[in-house]
Parts: C-alpha cells; sequence; structure tokens
C-alpha cells in the first residue's frame, strides 16, 4: 500500500506540472491582468506559508497532551 502511495504521489506530481508547463506554453498573456479569461499567476509564497503555519497548529493541536491522539 505504501509504495502504491508513493507511486501516486510521483505520478499526481507529474501530471500537475505537465498542465502547468502546458498552460503557460499555450495560454497566451497569461499572467496579465488583461489576459482575456481573468487567468492570473498567484503568489505560491502565501500558499506555501500558510500550509506550513496549519501544517504546524494542526499537529500541535492532535498530538498535543490532553487532545484526541496524545495517547
Amino acid at each position: 500500500m505504501f509504495w502504491a502511495q508513493v507511486g501516486a504521489t510521483i505520478l499526481s506530481g507529474m501530471v500537475q506540472l505537465g498542465i502547468q508547463a502546458w498552460m503557460f506554453t499555450n495560454i497566451p498573456n497569461m499572467c496579465s491582468p488583461t489576459q482575456k479569461d481573468a487567468f492570473i499567476c498567484l503568489n505560491t509564497e502565501v500558499f506555501a506559508t500558510v500550509s506550513i503555519v496549519w501544517g504546524v497548529i494542526g499537529l500541535m493541536r492532535m498530538f498535543l497532551s490532553g487532545q484526541i491522539y496524545s495517547r
């Protein structure tokens, strides 16, 4: 089961990167505010920071003394 999850993770990452590369190649003015379909390039640093913060808070709330998985 572990190797199936590893394979699925790698495959999904490769598919995501492939789609992203296709979009930047085939959609004109991808990061322009005047793009006709309203595609914009968001700041990925914000998403990474939020993921780290919630990951740390989530672990503390789940595994510290007195929490649901503290035993």
